[in-house]
């Protein structure tokens, strides 16, 4: 768990207006309020539902210098334990993480689209879920292994994890130092590489 020293405030802000314009986002293309919507301020929702997209870039871009800074410190910083179970060690906290709120979430999706598939009858109602969809979002793989989303921007989580996998990957395979053998920075100066 992060503390207040940990918290770096202008990343805090930046995801916290990002979500808000993703959600305007997903307002402008999915469901009713879509429909109702647009004929009133025509303009206005197309720029909300095109280019505001762009806000997710804020989470990718924050996402991988956090994991950096929290998997790559510097290259001379000392690196606790290597190897394969620090590696799955770091996955599987990552996959807790990512996971735990993820799963909820999904299944009060399934639960709230199985609701209005009684209530409602509407084009953007999901239909029931198949087992392998299911399978592969709680593997974070949905796209790779081409199973529709069951619920609009559930893709950032899957590649959040799958690139967070990957540069945990890539620092477990690299062990404690970096390519072209930098070692650890002498007090008196730089690194030397």
């Amino acid at each position: 768990m992060r503390t207040v020293s940990d918290s770096l405030p202008g990343i805090d802000l930046a995801k916290a207006l990002a979500s808000q314009v993703i959600l305007w986002h997903h307002f402008a293309l999915y469901g009713p309020m879509s429909a109702t919507v647009a004929p009133l301020a025509a303009d206005f929702w197309d720029w909300v539902a095109g280019p505001l997209r762009w806000a997710v870039q804020v989470f990718l871009v924050t996402g991988g210098y956090l994991a950096a800074r929290s998997l790559l410190p510097a290259p001379w910083a000392p690196r606790p334990g290597g190897g394969a179970g620090r590696w799955l060690q770091r996955l599987h906290q990552r996959t807790l993480r990512l996971g735990q709120p993820f799963w909820l979430a999904m299944l009060l999706a399934i639960a709230a689209a199985a609701l209005a598939r009684q209530l409602i009858s509407d084009s953007d109602t999901p239909a029931a879920p198949t087992l392998a969809q299911m399978l592969a979002h709680a593997v974070f793989l949905q796209d790779i292994v081409g199973q529709p989303a069951l619920s609009a921007g559930v893709w950032y989580v899957a590649i959040d994890w799958q690139l967070y996998a990957l540069l945990a990957t890539l620092v477990a395979l690299l062990g404690s130092g970096w390519p072209g053998g930098c070692r650890r920075k002498p007090a008196d100066g730089p690194a030397r590489c």
